[in-house]
């Protein structure tokens, strides 16, 4: 019924949105089609139903072969250092190497890993060294055994790529493993920190018995995976910013935007305006990119992208306010269980009270469990 409209609808696209469409979700796409099948007017009436239709019979067919991108938005940082030239530039900064070569880089993000609403890493090869760049804005002891997986795929990829024979008696030569956190959140953290696989692992009892093992070697464990957590707010690894000038940038404008959310948060609050934080952030990330790109800040990036990296930001911004949300709601939950234990607990002793008085015949007594001191002189008494 609708594959008359589909050639045309493919024309359009290939026409209009060839450069565009492949980093849209199916969502997206749908609504871009159904605008393409309303100009086709496949039917000139208000509805949008049977646009609809021919839109997701577009897609079900498979249109124009797309590769519909179902995953999430880049963070700026990625956004940032995701082309070689940047990338190489941080890689020297944080290994004292002066190379030039953008061809030494080969990227082999994984295209499929996300964090919570977006990507946030960036993996490549350079000099038989696999090196995973992270971005986050909260610490998570639990980086360690994401690096885990993540460079397990890494080098299944690299195995299958090269055509390894793992299961040969020759030994199989890996390129040597890096993984890096960049951190710039709002918590105080040291300007460096290591954080381990082995910090996650259940130690063996001490006292049982290891049957053929070193008792030295017994804790050591045979698996680990180190992640170097750097801290790249303003102010902080002073010597790393001044060997790559774009990480500089980066911090600085990060600076920048939350200077401009403290400014007006500080703004409304005197004027007793009623503003909520997400359209506070907004207007602060739209004055902190006029004045970064007046300073020469990230401007290359942010003069052609203003409004995905206002997307980007916001989308970070979500982010934090959804952990927010989720340990606030997890303590809120705790805390009720807590105190219902606390009064379900509470409740058993008064009652074992009770019938100890009751045994006694200290009916007097028991009139006095109302009074909180005398009830716990008699906790006590009872030893309850």
């Amino acid at each position: 019924m609708y594959k008359k409209h589909i050639v045309n609808i493919q024309q359009m696209c290939l026409y209009n949105t060839n450069t565009i469409i492949t980093s849209m979700t199916i969502k997206n796409v749908i609504k871009l089609v159904i605008k393409l099948v309303m100009k086709l007017k496949v039917r000139r009436v208000n509805t949008s139903a049977p646009a609809k239709a021919v839109a997701f019979y577009f897609v079900k067919l498979g249109g124009m072969n797309l590769k519909l991108n179902r995953k999430f938005k880049d963070t700026l940082f990625r956004k940032v250092f995701n082309n070689k030239r940047d990338l190489l530039s941080l890689y020297n900064a944080l290994n004292n190497t002066e190379h030039t070569d953008e061809s030494l880089i080969t990227i082999n993000t994984i295209e499929d890993a996300i964090y919570i609403g977006y990507k946030n890493d960036i993996s490549f090869i350079i000099n038989s060294e696999l090196n995973l760049y992270e971005h986050q804005s909260s610490v998570n002891p639990n980086m360690p055994v994401r690096g885990l997986i993540y460079f397990a795929e890494l080098y299944k990829g690299y195995i299958e790529q090269n055509n390894l024979l793992i299961y040969n008696e020759r030994l199989v030569k890996l390129p040597f493993p890096r993984y890096v956190v960049f951190y710039n959140g709002t918590e105080g953290e040291p300007e460096e920190q290591e954080l381990r696989l082995s910090d996650s692992f259940v130690q063996v009892p001490e006292g049982e018995a290891r049957t053929g093992i070193v008792v030295e070697e017994a804790n050591k464990p045979s698996v680990e995976v180190i992640v170097q957590l750097l801290n790249i707010n303003y102010g902080c690894n002073q010597e790393l910013m001044e060997k790559c000038q774009k990480l500089m940038e980066y911090s600085k404008f990060i600076a920048l935007v939350r200077v401009k959310s403290d400014m007006l948060t500080e703004k409304y609050k005197k004027e007793m305006k009623s503003v909520n934080k997400k359209e506070i952030f907004a207007e602060a990330v739209a004055l902190a990119i006029d004045e970064a790109i007046r300073d020469n800040v990230l401007k290359d990036i942010l003069s052609k992208n203003m409004a995905e990296v206002t997307d980007m930001l916001l989308t970070e911004f979500d982010e934090k306010a959804y952990i927010e949300g989720v340990k606030k709601q997890s303590y809120e939950e705790g805390e009720a269980i807590g105190e219902a234990r606390g009064e379900a607990k509470g409740e058993d002793k008064l009652a074992r009270l009770v019938v100890e008085l009751k045994k006694r015949g200290r009916v007097e007594d028991i009139a006095k469990v109302t009074d909180e001191s005398e009830r716990e002189r008699l906790y006590r008494e009872f030893n309850i």
